[in-house]
């Protein structure tokens, strides 16, 4: 968020995060011009987007932690997503190392302990980051996913 937005969250009608006892009233806000009040919502918007964007980074953080329990020294997941009306799924399709070393794959290997803690998160990262946090994704529903090291 920029300084003017901070700025703006921060003084004016906002109350200072720190100041838990404050409270913003409708009155305060409802006092600011409509030009004032309209960079306030402006900066609010861009305050809750890159907020989301941040969540999306720690989930897909968990998620590289909780692959690389079970495989440390993966730095490559591929996925089948599908989306629905409650929002994307996820499955593990298969795991690589930084050499390209198939690490593990649905069709060859057992069941991948605890998935659920790898692609739950990765598909509320999806969700929140619209996809960008993903490398690529075809037409099958196949897409990357590159764990950070």
């Amino acid at each position: 968020m920029n300084d003017q937005c901070s700025d703006r969250l921060n003084g004016g009608w906002c109350t200072e995060l720190a100041h838990q006892d404050d409270v913003v009233t409708a009155t305060s806000y409802a006092a600011l011009a409509e030009p004032a009040r309209a960079d306030v919502r402006a900066c609010a918007r861009r305050a809750a987007a890159d907020a989301g964007a941040r969540y999306a980074d720690l989930l897909a953080a968990e998620a590289g932690l909780a692959a690389r329990s079970v495989f440390p020294d993966v730095v490559r997941l591929v996925l089948r997503a599908e989306e629905d009306p409650s929002g994307t799924s996820m499955m593990l399709v298969a795991a690589y190392s930084a050499s390209g070393e198939q690490l593990w794959h649905i069709e060859r290997d057992d069941e991948w302990p605890d998935e659920t803690q790898v692609t739950d998160r990765l598909a509320a990262a999806w969700d929140w980051s619209r996809g960008q946090l993903f490398l690529s994704r075809d037409g099958d529903g196949l897409c990357e996913f590159t764990v950070a090291t």
